[in-house]
């Protein structure tokens, strides 16, 4: 049930996100994060979202710092593997 509140939490971001309102994106891909259980195969997305809304927000250590975390989760995922 938590990863589905987790998928929920996501979706809302999503659209908040594709909306303009990156602030309450942030807010949703964070609630997406807390509620995932680490076996959710989703928990870097949450990341790299909320990566891109910080990037959005001129919030450039806040980005950085999901996208580190993003890379110690899935290091091999394509969107955050370097050529």
């Amino acid at each position: 049930m938590t990863a589905a509140k987790a998928a929920a939490a996501k979706a809302r971001g999503s659209e908040a996100y594709m909306n303009g309102d990156y602030t309450a994106a942030v807010d949703c891909f964070t609630e997406a994060a807390r509620l995932a259980p680490a076996s959710d195969p989703n928990v870097h997305v949450y990341h790299s979202n909320r990566c891109a809304a910080y990037l959005q927000l001129n919030r450039v250590d806040d980005a950085l710092k999901d996208a580190e975390r993003c890379t110690r989760i899935a290091p091999k995922w394509s969107k955050v593997r370097s050529k």
